[in-house]
């Protein structure tokens, strides 16, 4: 028997730098994501299809491309939380 994660927290976790699918496996069905002041965060290209709320506040090392990958790859995200501080999401 399997267990689903349906919601995960790493907020504050200041040493996370980089997370890939590879280290994102068994998370298909993760609904909301909280990485909250993960401040060295500067990838993120994990497909998760079911996430539908995510907290990117204090990520401020994250990139544009990031936020694009999340577009093209959660089609049921509809609340994102964002830090308008990161200088690379500036319009």
């Amino acid at each position: 028997q399997s267990t689903t994660l349906l919601h995960v927290k790493l907020a504050g976790w200041t040493q996370l730098k980089q997370w890939n699918g590879r280290q994102a496996t068994g998370l298909k069905q993760l609904r909301k994501l909280s990485l909250a002041d993960c401040t060295a965060l500067v990838e993120f290209t994990v497909t998760l299809p079911a996430l539908e709320e995510i907290d990117l506040s204090g990520c401020t090392q994250l990139p544009t491309s990031a936020l694009n990958h999340l577009k093209e790859t959660s089609p049921k995200l509809k609340q994102w939380k964002l830090d308008a501080g990161n200088p690379s999401w500036a319009a």
